[in-house]
């Protein structure tokens, strides 16, 4: 939070970035999940 208390960004920029992180790492794991038990990996063994 060092930008908000630095005034570079507003409390409402702050979480509405949070919140779009934390939907991005959701969606980040899950491609990585669906990638291990995905036929990729099974035609390279």
């Amino acid at each position: 939070m060092i930008a908000v208390d630095r005034a570079y960004i507003t409390n409402k920029e702050y979480n509405e970035l949070h919140n779009s992180c934390k939907e991005i790492g959701r969606m980040t794991n899950g491609l990585i999940r669906y990638l291990k038990n995905s036929e990729i990996k099974k035609r390279n063994k």
